[in-house]
């Protein structure tokens, strides 16, 4: 009876420390949804400017026709290159984390394999925009006039500038320097005196002040857990 209750109080435990990891998990596959969503109309948009003919012209405009195709082109690849890497951490990191043979330690290598891969898709997601927005300027050049073009040019490159001011603004006011880890250390416990047990766990989760109802019914289970081990 006694080691039953041991292993439900652990059990029940871990499925705390579990339920807070998978917050983490919830937070990156939203993030890749949307930049899948995203990635995916612009590379849409991109595919349609490859199909306008350019008008065949007796001025030399080879520089520019060149220009304008690779600009496209790398806005469609960067995209979809963003795309296939959203959609598979989307679909294989639940997965993983669901029905990995591995314990605890599948979410925990979800979570961080899902972490690692969003920089990369964000810096392939900005470069298609950044590849759009000068392929619709090249474009522009070569199927209008010289005032369209002007007219053009100063339009995308106002918002070219709206984009890196008000993203770089609200990336350095929301980003977070020393991210909180959702991961528990559920080794070190065990094996120590119930005190100082309960001490060294609280003081590796103050932040989970962010938490506030994990972190009650985390000290509960804790308290029981040392209680039960002992």
């Amino acid at each position: 009876m006694l080691l039953a209750n041991k292993a439900a109080t652990v059990s029940e435990l871990t499925v705390t420390f579990l339920e807070v990891r998978a917050k983490e998990l919830d937070y990156y596959t939203s993030n890749y949804n949307a930049i899948s969503t995203m990635a995916s109309l612009i590379a849409g948009f991109a595919f349609a400017a490859l199909t306008i003919p350019i008008p065949e012209t007796d001025d030399p405009h080879v520089f520019l026709k060149l220009t304008c195709l690779v600009s496209t082109a790398c806005a469609m690849g960067f995209e979809l290159v963003a795309v296939t890497i959203a959609t598979f951490c989307t679909m294989f990191g639940p997965g993983l984390a669901l029905r990995g043979s591995h314990g605890p330690d599948s979410i925990h290598k979800a979570v961080e394999e899902l972490k690692d891969h969003m920089n990369v898709t964000m810096t392939f997601f900005l470069l298609g925009i950044l590849a759009m927005f000068s392929g619709i300027v090249c474009l522009s050049w070569l199927t209008q006039s010289i005032a369209c073009g002007l007219i053009v040019t100063f339009v995308m490159a106002t918002f070219v500038f709206i984009l890196i001011r008000f993203g770089s603004k609200i990336f350095y006011a929301l980003r977070v320097d020393n991210a909180v880890s959702g991961k528990f250390n559920t080794d070190f416990w065990i094996k120590q005196p119930c005190v100082q047990c309960i001490n060294q766990v609280m003081a590796h989760t103050q932040p989970m002040a962010v938490f506030p109802t994990y972190h009650i019914k985390y000290q509960k289970i804790m308290a029981l857990s040392c209680a039960s081990l002992q």
